[in-house]
């Protein structure tokens, strides 16, 4: 029988069982610098961070990298249309505000989670979110030191259909289209410049070579 053998690099650990001799070992870690299958999109930045950084640790997650993910700040960013209800100004006198476009930018950890349940829910129902009205309101909280702050709440009205024109399923589309091609845009920029950095450092290690070479 004939078996074709493939050779990749990897790293992996031995383990010896006790009482009766027994060695294990892990099963192999696809090597960063020179992966056997894509790892990382785009496909260069694997490489790239494990010769900035070095080879570590990173299975089940220790404790540095969970800190570094928990202090790392996520925001959500809204946008459409707002039409206010019953609004006021600064001295709280009623005022008539039309319907107008915004962007929202939600940092708060709670109304980062908030204000993502009902897109959620929207997907899996297969819902766009130009075809229903979201309802926001604000619930007041308190700290420790008294102080006071506000959270948004949302509510996904399932119940009011927004009827889409042509009109707005074209501008959809060539806002969709305008996202995937920036994305593009960026991702191949990067590419390119790794491949370049890349090629440098391929040029620089056999100018090293020739060097050692040389001084032997």
């Amino acid at each position: 029988m004939w078996i074709d053998q493939i050779e990749h690099s990897g790293d992996s650990r031995p383990y010896q069982v006790r009482p009766h001799f027994r060695l294990y070992v892990t099963p192999i870690q696809i090597d960063p610098v020179a992966p056997a299958m894509p790892i990382s999109t785009p496909s260069g930045y694997a490489a790239e961070v494990a010769r900035a950084t070095g080879l570590y640790y990173t299975q089940g997650l220790p404790d540095d990298t969970k800190a570094l993910i928990k202090s790392i700040k996520r925001v959500r960013v809204l946008l459409g249309e707002v039409e206010l209800v019953n609004p006021v100004d600064n001295n709280g006198n009623d005022v008539e505000v039309e319907a107008h476009p915004f962007i929202w930018e939600i940092d708060n950890r709670e109304g980062f989670k908030n204000l993502g349940s009902p897109f959620t829910l929207m997907a899996k129902q297969k819902r766009l979110p130009v075809q229903h009205w979201i309802e926001c309101s604000s619930e007041e909280r308190s700290m420790a030191t008294g102080a006071k702050y506000y959270v948004p709440n949302a509510q996904l009205l399932l119940s009011e259909t927004i009827d889409l024109s042509e009109e707005d399923q074209q501008t959809f589309t060539n806002f969709m289209e305008w996202i995937n091609n920036y994305n593009d845009y960026i991702i191949k920029t990067w590419n390119e410049k790794m491949t370049q950095r890349m090629e440098a450092d391929e040029h620089e290690d056999i100018a090293n070579q020739f060097i050692d070479v040389e001084g032997e």
